[in-house]
């Protein structure tokens, strides 16, 4: 996963537990936000798929990045999914790109903090509209 540089089995499981260990460290009543996943089992199945189903959301949403209308929609289903969940706001969406990125120099080669900026960051934005 982690977008060609990473295409390695299970990189998208250990890159999502970097940030996903990081967001609780950073801010633990995130965690309550995924008890649905047995959040109080980082190590159970139901959370590690969810962990794989967030780095492979957000893989799709960057390979769709030259496709505006296929993005759009992908975006628009990922931010329809977060709305309906209690607690989820833009901030955490953020804080997660932001973690994401710091976390991305010990897990891509030649990172260039710029350029996924670039990606991430728009693409973060339109899953998080309509959040509070």
């Amino acid at each position: 996963m982690l977008w060609v540089a990473l295409k390695e089995p299970g990189a998208d499981l250990i890159g999502g537990a970097v940030v996903f260990d990081a967001m609780f460290a950073r801010d633990p009543a995130t965690k309550a936000l995924f008890g649905r996943v047995n959040v109080a089992d980082l190590q159970s199945s139901e959370f590690k798929s969810h962990v794989v189903r967030v780095m492979t959301g957000l893989d799709v949403c960057i390979n769709a990045l030259e496709d505006p209308p296929l993005l759009q929609q992908l975006t628009a289903h990922l931010s329809d999914q977060h709305v309906v969940r209690e607690g989820i706001k833009a901030e955490h969406l953020r804080m997660m790109g932001s973690l994401l990125l710091g976390a991305m120099p010990q897990l891509v080669a030649d990172f260039n903090p710029d350029a996924w900026a670039a990606c991430l960051v728009p693409v973060l934005g339109a899953i998080s509209a309509g959040l509070p």
